[in-house]
Parts: C-alpha cells; sequence; structure tokens
C-alpha cells in the first residue's frame, strides 16, 4: 500500500527509469501517469508468465513508446528446500493437469522496443541474463508518430488527476493514541 508519492520517474544517465509490479501493469490510469512523466525504460517485475504476459509487455511499448524490461524468476521445484514447512502442499509436482510440474517459475523475462518489437527474451526454462541495447532516440522517434500524452491525448476531453502528498497509515491524536480511539 502507498500513494501517489510513491510513482516516480526517476532521471539516470541511461534515460528516464520507472514502471510498476505485477498486475498493476494492467491499471491504465497507474501507466498513463507515468507515461506523462515522461519514462523511457519502463520496469515489470512480475511472477506472471507465459504468453499472455509478453504481450502485455509488447502492448506497454507501444502505447508508452518506452522500452520495457519485464523481469520473471525462473525456478524449479528442486530448487525449493525439502524441509520448507508445506512445501509439497504448495509445490506439487505429480499434477496431470499441469502443463510444466517441473518449474514452480517458469520465466518469461522480456526486453521490448518502444515499438513493440522483442529485442531479448521471452527467456523461459533457464537461467540466464537478457541484455539489449537501448536507443532513447527511438523512443523520440516513436513518440513523433503516438504520444500517449501528446498530441493524442485530447485533454480538451480528458484529465487525469493524481494526488501526490505522501500519507501514513496510521496518524495519532494529541495524546498518542490512534485519531479515532481504539
Amino acid at each position: 500500500m502507498g500513494d501517489g508519492s510513491t510513482l516516480p520517474v526517476i532521471d539516470t544517465e541511461h534515460g528516464r527509469l520507472s514502471g510498476l509490479t505485477c498486475w498493476e501493469n494492467y491499471m491504465p490510469l497507474v501507466r498513463l501517469y507515468l507515461y506523462a512523466q515522461g519514462v523511457d525504460i519502463w520496469t515489470a517485475p512480475t511472477l506472471a508468465g507465459g504468453d499472455a504476459w509478453v504481450a502485455t509487455m509488447r502492448h506497454i511499448t507501444r502505447e508508452g513508446r518506452c522500452y520495457v524490461i519485464g523481469v520473471n524468476p525462473c525456478v524449479r521445484v528442486d530448487q525449493i528446500p525439502a524441509d520448507l514447512p508445506h512445501r509439497d502442499q504448495v509445490w506439487r509436482t505429480d499434477q496431470p493437469d499441469q502443463e510444466d510440474n517441473e518449474w514452480v517459475e517458469a520465466g518469461s523475462s522480456v526486453i521490448v522496443g518502444p515499438g513493440g518489437e522483442l529485442l531479448a527474451g521471452p527467456a523461459r526454462h533457464e537461467e540466464t541474463i537478457l541484455t539489449a541495447d537501448v536507443d532513447l532516440g527511438a523512443v523520440r522517434a516513436a513518440r513523433r508518430l503516438f504520444d500517449p500524452v501528446g498530441h493524442y491525448n485530447r485533454p480538451d476531453v480528458f484529465q487525469l488527476s493524481v494526488d501526490t502528498r505522501h500519507r501514513t497509515t496510521v496518524s495519532l491524536a494529541a495524546d498518542g493514541e490512534p485519531a479515532g480511539g481504539r
């Protein structure tokens, strides 16, 4: 749980970096907010995998005209310690309806260019490191054709309002008790 102050786009020597975690990437208003801040390189760590997730990563690149680095863990069942409590209840390897009983997480890491092209991956069923060259000029060129917060945004009709004030989870009254009593 956070608030609007926890959604920054950070300037780095490699471009403007941001992103979302897991299924937050399916939230279009949050994506629009990050696009409006000029994200060049989007990171998306997740446990989601497979072709649908790769399609989501490709959609974000085409929508936001940025690079996307989708990071998925790749873990085999035999890498889970045998003495982990309830291990066999959580990760079973004897399920005939499961596509791949050997893997807890099969991967699907990708790097996608601003036009939706796969630059690296998807990496599945292997521990590997993906690399790709990032050309910020390609981001600028793609946004000249379509900019979701620029000339295609229609601010005459639509407006997104984001509250970026920091909020605390608990506020205390003057006597040190939680506001509103116990």
